[in-house]
């Protein structure tokens, strides 16, 4: 590992650490009634007030010196791990401390705005985009829903799956034009619309109301792509994202086979089956598996420059499409999986470097 990498990770880690240790000195009661209204929330039983005060202590521990969020602590049963397995679990915003470790600054800007996204991997996306900016874009507006009546709508830099929903002109009881006003005010003057992607019906199946996407992870190795434990996402309860963070399941894909061998919600909760639509979750097999590593492979190499990229992609009847790519995806397979990335992130960095 070279002096310049070396340098960046101790700077990263350092400033986190002053970051967090800081947040914990000086907000230790708000924090504390935080990681209480987070055990709530998860459901989680106690023996005793003594030991849920022992584990809120802890939580707030684990937050100030290494940045675990209150979830991870108890997505992966921090109270039952001693410290060594503890800190081999990646924490969240690490992802955006790897990513800019591997990736080229410059390079970013291509994947932190969905419209700059669309500009490089257009031929991808198998389906109509337009970005609305005002009212310069009022008559471009009203010539893309005069062909799709129905369509998504996105905040230019949203993530999560935050600010997304599906729009149908019909519902709204007034003109196009008063309809296109009353969205920029609600985007604040700036969003991305796009036609609805129609995916095929096995893939449909779980959760016909969300497309149900695949997350594919690239990483630039020597010149070749290497995928990092790919995952699917389900929707659930009738949403029309299938985001873990707005309730989704994550299922963890094999490689090689394409199949999917755990799935979790981002309460720890395990899935064989999909909770609505009673599909069997466990042991499917992705339809035309080679045929997405490919797809993925193929768009990171138009991005030399960036080595980590995160691929959302969907399979219609027509193939597979780019749903959106993030500059550095969070890991949260390791959520579903609970394989620990540490050493494995560690022993990558070492190949890059």
């Amino acid at each position: 590992m070279n002096k310049l990498l070396k340098r960046r990770i101790k700077n990263n880690r350092l400033v986190r650490k002053i970051y967090y240790g800081l947040s914990g000195l000086f907000k230790n009661k708000k924090l504390k009634a935080q990681a209480i209204r987070t055990v709530d929330s998860f459901g989680v039983s106690f023996k005793n007030q003594y030991e849920k005060k022992k584990v809120i202590s802890d939580m707030v521990k684990m937050y100030a010196k290494y940045g675990y969020t209150f979830e991870e602590y108890l997505y992966y049963d921090f109270k039952n791990l001693e410290k060594e397995k503890r800190l081999s679990i990646v924490a969240d915003w690490e992802h955006m401390w790897f990513g800019s470790i591997v990736n080229d600054d410059e390079s970013n800007l291509i994947f932190d705005n969905k419209w700059e996204t669309y500009n490089i991997f257009g031929k991808y996306y198998g389906r109509d985009v337009l970005i609305c900016n005002g009212e310069k874009s009022a008559a471009d507006f009203e010539n893309f829903v005069n062909k799709h009546k129905s369509f998504i709508i996105k905040p230019l830099n949203s993530s999560c799956g935050n600010g997304i929903k599906i729009v149908d002109i019909n519902d709204y009881n007034q003109n196009v034009q008063s309809v296109y006003k009353q969205l920029l005010k609600e985007y604040n003057l700036l969003f991305i619309i796009e036609q609805l992607i129609v995916q095929n019906e096995i893939m449909a199946k779980f959760h016909p109301a969300s497309v149900n996407t695949i997350r594919i992870p690239t990483l630039r190795l020597d010149g070749e792509i290497k995928i990092l434990h790919p995952f699917m996402r389900l929707g659930s309860g009738g949403k029309c994202v299938d985001n873990a963070g707005q309730g989704g399941i994550i299922c963890a894909v094999a490689v090689e086979s394409g199949e999917l061998f755990v799935a979790a919600d981002e309460y720890g909760k395990s899935y064989d089956i999909h909770p609505d639509s009673k599909e069997q979750i466990i042991g499917f097999t992705v339809p035309e598996w080679e045929e997405a590593k490919k797809f993925v492979e193929e768009m990171a190499l138009l991005v030399p420059n960036h080595r980590y990229v995160s691929w959302d992609v969907a399979l219609t009847e027509k193939g597979w499409v780019l749903v959106e790519a993030n500059s550095c995806g969070q890991f949260v397979w390791q959520i579903a999986t609970k394989k620990r990335f540490r050493e494995e992130m560690n022993q990558l960095l070492k190949q890059i470097y």
